[in-house]
C-alpha cells in the first residue's frame, strides 16, 4: 500500500514537527500515534464508552511509574533511625 500524506497546513506541519522534536520520534511516528489516539478516543465514544479523561490517563501513567519505583525498592525499606550517628550522651554527632 503505497499511500502517501501530504501536510499542507502550516499548523499542522509545525505542530507534527516540534511534537516529533520533543519525543525524538519522526515526524511519521508522531502522526501515526496521534491519529491512531484519537481513532481509539473517537471510537470509544461511538460505542458509547466514555473517552479517558486526561486526569485519568495521568493517574495511570503515574501509577505505571509507582509500581516500577516500588519493584525496585529494597524490602524491608531502610530504617529512618538515625540515632546510632549521635553520641547518647551529649546529642552531638560521633
Amino acid at each position: 500500500m503505497e499511500e502517501g500524506l501530504t501536510i499542507e497546513s502550516e499548523e499542522a506541519a509545525s505542530l507534527a514537527t516540534t511534537l516529533a522534536t520533543l519525543r525524538g520520534e519522526s515526524i511519521e511516528a508522531v502522526v501515526t500515534t496521534a491519529l491512531r489516539d484519537a481513532l481509539e478516543r473517537d471510537r470509544a465514544v461511538k460505542e458509547g464508552a466514555s473517552a479517558p479523561h486526561q486526569e485519568d490517563t495521568e493517574y495511570l501513567e503515574l501509577r505505571k511509574i509507582v509500581d516500577d519505583i516500588h519493584r525496585h525498592l529494597q524490602h524491608p525499606l531502610p530504617s529512618w533511625d538515625y540515632s546510632w550517628l549521635y553520641d547518647d550522651e551529649t546529642g552531638l554527632p560521633r
